[in-house]
């Protein structure tokens, strides 16, 4: 579009450059983002003059323009500054959380909607983006299980939509005490009140 640019990164490709592995019959061995983004990086990265690698200290607006400050190159100037900080995972602190990551345990929802047709996965949140997640996984797969330590966002259209869903069950304020399984995840150990209870699943989020 002719316009002078600069970018600025620490680093390139955020979830789209995550390997997501799958486990399971029929499942592809990885998910190609990661190739779309090694090819994004390499096409960015050689334009010397459109990027540079560094950080961002702070922006200042200045008149007409903005000045943005960063750690090894200076002050650099521009009419317009764009923002992507991309998304980061929350990751899930109890055992088996960490020996189920991608394979199993999964923090991307959308990438994997069109993957679990007909299975039994679980959602653990109960934020807006859990709930849009469920909503879409539940269209697919043949049962979702939300579990919703906080049960806010029930009381929402989305929540109430959930609710009439036939193949979702929602689990209000159950926490996850454990995950477990074999070579990939089995089971997802949920309590509430002391009393414990395990969801055979074959993915959670």
């Amino acid at each position: 579009k002719q316009l002078n640019a600069m970018m600025i990164y620490e680093d390139l490709g955020g979830k789209i450059g995550w390997l997501e592995s799958l486990v399971g019959p029929g499942y592809q061995p990885y998910m190609p983002g990661n190739e779309l983004a090694h090819l994004l990086t390499v096409s960015a990265t050689t334009r010397v003059d459109r990027s540079i690698s560094d950080r961002v200290i702070r922006i200042e607006p200045a008149g007409d323009t903005f000045t943005v400050v960063t750690e090894n190159h200076g002050a650099l100037q521009g009419r317009t500054v764009l923002i992507a900080t991309g998304a980061s995972p929350l990751p899930l602190d109890v055992p088996g959380a960490q020996r189920f990551a991608e394979r199993g345990l999964g923090y991307s929802m959308t990438t994997h909607a069109h993957l679990v047709r007909g299975k039994h996965v679980a959602v653990i949140g109960g934020s807006l983006r859990a709930l849009s997640g469920a909503a879409e996984l539940a269209y697919t797969a043949g049962r979702v299980y939300l579990i919703a330590p906080d049960t806010l966002n029930l009381a929402t259209p989305l929540g109430q939509a959930l609710r009439q869903r036939p193949n979702v069950t929602i689990l209000e304020g159950y926490e996850v005490k454990e995950l477990t399984g074999d070579d990939a995840l089995r089971e997802v150990v949920v309590t509430r009140d002391g009393q414990e209870q395990r969801l055979r699943v074959e993915r959670a989020f």
